[in-house]
């Protein structure tokens, strides 16, 4: 069942904005699209009214690379401008339960980016008062999992022989949680406690692979994201970084996260192909396959009029070879191949 009803930007104001990222996830924006833009872009002078609605507002980028490098810069910046100390907080790294001491092994770790490391990074600029992610799963129930964001408000440590600093725990505010009090704390604040992860990577100098285990509070700067971090999440106001797209789905995801065109910056200057291009013949072929299972499961458990309205549908994909074996069986309609032999419920995408 394919879920069409537009609820993250509802209201007809929000029309024209919609019909916009209709044509990002179809592969057919225009050169109209294109100029809509500009205005919107930080580099061109934007001003911003309310510059205090837009603190915090998150960045979407394509790379994890991107994502920390300008986490690491706004952390920064961010103590800076609240006038308090930012400090980095690293993980206790073993082998074969040994804790590792190699400086060049070390610097190979610490040069790996979130993505490489199961977002526990290496080392983590922390400062209290300024936005984080949560990257495991701590209370389902109560709304703190993977994926979730707030403010950080405490901070426990132990400073090592080596002069550097280990998270013991932090206290993060999650506004987007249930009002839940824990112990010794107000409404949604919740503790976040260190979890080991098993990490495989190439050692730089023996070339072997080499699997360590690293002990570290999952949390992580939550000044900008990735796309796939961004998935089903909805933003009032958000930063968007269009230049790093390629096909449709990085620019799709990205401008639809926005409630409306007004709640959307764009970082810096873009190409026109980055909005204009095609989509891949890989997600046309995923598109369809989902349609097709929509239709199949109508004309299974649909009316008579939508049986006959599924029916033309199906014929159509197979006109377009993306419905590849389906045929009547029976006067039904049966799929064959792509391994379907049944009806399916296709996901919402």
């Amino acid at each position: 069942m394919i879920l069409q009803e537009t609820m993250r930007q509802s209201g007809m104001e929000n029309n024209s904005f919609v019909d916009l990222w209709h044509r990002l996830h179809d592969g057919v924006c225009n050169d109209r699209d294109y100029e809509l833009f500009p205005a919107r872009n930080l580099h061109n002078g934007l001003i911003v009214d309310n510059g205090e609605e837009w603190e915090f507002s998150p960045v979407i980028v394509t790379s994890n690379a991107t994502r920390d490098a300008i986490n690491h810069k706004a952390a920064e910046a961010f103590a800076e401008q609240a006038g308090t100390q930012l400090h980095w907080y690293y993980p206790i790294d073993t082998h074969r339960k040994a804790v590792i001491t190699d400086e060049a092994l070390i610097e190979k770790l610490e040069s790996q980016h979130s993505g490489q490391t199961k977002h526990r990074l290496r080392r983590i600029p922390l400062a209290i008062g300024m936005p984080v992610a949560v990257n495991q799963n701590f209370d389902v129930a109560a709304g703190v999992v993977n994926g979730s964001y707030g403010i950080l408000r405490r901070i426990r440590y132990f400073t090592g022989k080596d002069g550097k600093r280990y998270l013991k725990s932090c206290v993060v505010e999650i506004p987007d949680s249930d009002a839940v009090a824990m112990p010794h704390l107000p409404e949604h604040h919740f503790p976040i406690l260190p979890d080991s992860t098993e990490l495989k990577f190439e050692h730089g100098a023996s070339h072997k692979r080499c699997t360590i285990t690293r002990k570290q509070v999952p949390i992580e700067p939550g000044f900008a994201m990735t796309v796939h971090k961004a998935q089903g999440q909805t933003m009032r106001r958000v930063i968007v970084d269009l230049a790093g797209c390629a096909g449709t789905e990085p620019p799709y995801v990205m401008v639809s996260r926005a409630t409306s065109l007004d709640g959307l910056l764009v970082l810096r200057d873009f190409d026109a192909r980055q909005i204009t291009k095609r989509q891949s013949e890989d997600l046309r072929k995923e598109l369809n396959r989902i349609m097709l299972q929509k239709w199949l499961t109508t004309a299974k458990y649909g009316d008579s009029k939508e049986v006959r309205e599924a029916e033309r549908m199906i014929e159509e994909l197979k006109g377009r070879g993306t419905g590849k074996g389906v045929k009547r069986k029976g006067g039904k309609v049966d799929g064959r191949g792509g391994g379907t032999k049944k009806a399916k419920m296709a996901g919402d995408c």
